[in-house]
């Protein structure tokens, strides 16, 4: 086997045996240019990782009460909202608040829901997402159309993986939790979609096996 080929392999074999890691890098890189009760809505960007190689992804940002400015770079802790990869919000924000894996996965679904309506109501989704996670803030009440649709959502997919596409970006500086269950300080809490971890495991293995075979042939 060439020096090459099992360098590939080994790669392959690594995607399809090792974990995502716990912990990645975050850059803000952008905010958009929509505005709403004077701060920018819908996606952000940003690049997790670092290196010529950082993947380019949207942020949603669940966290009203905190701030970051574009171009701070920190680093957070990546938690899944999904059955597949196993739910663990304990390193969030408000993952010891009443109900909190229920709020992150309606506030999970409405960050799909900027793709879809017009900018004109992004300030009412993301309000509804920030009136999920801290009801009192911001002083803004959202229509309530958006509530009940993530509402009816959460109770009605029939889908147990839906969530798997979903991570909580926490930054890793934030204290403990305060007396109403949430963590204080630190730069805001970005909800991020990532690629599915069965997706991941399935090209890892489909790599194993085209190298295998290919191996066989040269063999």
């Amino acid at each position: 086997m060439t020096r090459t080929r099992s360098l590939l392999l080994a790669g392959a074999l690594l995607l399809s045996a090792s974990p995502l890691a716990a912990q990645t890098q975050v850059k803000l890189t952008g905010a958009g240019n929509t505005v709403a009760y004077g701060v920018y809505v819908g996606p952000y960007k940003g690049q997790l990782g670092s290196g010529p190689g950082a993947p380019t992804v949207d942020l949603f940002c669940v966290d009203y009460m905190n701030h970051s400015h574009i171009g701070q770079i920190w680093n957070a802790n990546k938690s899944q909202i999904g059955m597949q990869s196993g739910a663990s919000i304990s390193s969030t924000r408000y993952g010891a608040t009443a109900n909190a894996l229920e709020k992150y996965r309606m506030a999970a679904w409405l960050t799909t829901q900027f793709a879809t309506a017009p900018t004109t109501q992004w300030g009412d989704i993301h309000a509804t997402i920030w009136h999920l996670m801290t009801p009192t803030a911001p002083n803004v009440t959202p229509s309530g159309t958006w509530l009940a649709a993530a509402q009816t959502f959460y109770l009605t997919n029939s889908n147990p993986h839906y969530y798997d596409q979903f991570q909580i970006l926490s930054d890793v500086n934030m204290s403990a939790a305060n007396q109403a269950g949430i963590r204080t300080n630190g730069v805001q809490e970005f909800i991020v979609v990532t690629p599915e971890p069965g997706t991941m495991l399935l090209l890892g293995t489909g790599m194993v096996g085209l190298l295998l075979v290919g191996y066989k042939r040269l063999a």
